[in-house]
């Protein structure tokens, strides 16, 4: 039986250059780039990826007065937040061969839209474990439970990789044998010590 390989999105597949989208938002709203780190609201994008908020409701609460953002300019804004990691990339059609594929990863609408316009990297993964889809997200024991279930799988048969610790932690909680990304070169031993490529 094949096993089962689940990894997260940003900074696992994808780097994710926060401080580029950072500049593009003070540039459209003329402002300095600490005004813009300086209005981040992070509990509401924290829960727009739990998807507890819809994308219209994010929208409007984000836009000043005049209605700057829009779904489609949001999406343009966040093209360039992301870059691929090679490394990773390149290893995932060989790990879509050797182990049962899976996505999961705490983003939301607007991101992964931005992310699938870009990138052409989910069609290695049998399904995509989104925590806006699914109503919670990473480190809550439930996404995890949840990407069991929808893997059909057990966590004794499922390996997890994510870049932050919190989120590792809690899955191996749940059971999962996970590794925190730090470097290819760790990352590719983990592959080879439990026999995932």
């Amino acid at each position: 039986m094949k096993k089962t390989l689940i990894l997260d999105l940003g900074n696992v597949i994808l780097k994710v250059k926060k401080q580029v989208v950072i500049e593009k938002f003070a540039k459209i709203l003329k402002v300095s780039v600490n005004q813009i780190e300086k209005q981040i609201d992070w509990n509401l994008e924290e829960i727009y990826e739990s998807g507890n908020i819809s994308t219209d409701d994010y929208i409007n609460q984000i836009n000043p007065n005049e209605k700057i953002f829009t779904y489609d300019n949001l999406i343009e804004i966040w093209k360039d937040g992301f870059e691929e990691i090679w490394t990773t990339v390149d290893l995932l059609p060989r790990l879509a061969k050797t182990t049962n594929l899976f996505m999961l990863s705490n983003t939301n609408d607007i991101h992964f839209t931005a992310i699938e316009n870009r990138f052409k990297i989910s069609c290695y993964f049998q399904k995509l474990v989104l925590s806006y889809q699914l109503g919670c997200r990473k480190p809550d024991h439930e996404i995890y439970h949840k990407a069991l279930k929808i893997a059909e799988t057990t966590p004794d048969n499922a390996y997890f990789v994510d870049d932050l610790t919190k989120n590792i932690k809690s899955a191996k909680e749940v059971g999962i044998t996970a590794h925190q990304y730090t470097n290819h070169e760790a990352f590719y031993n983990f592959l080879q010590i439990h026999s995932l490529i």
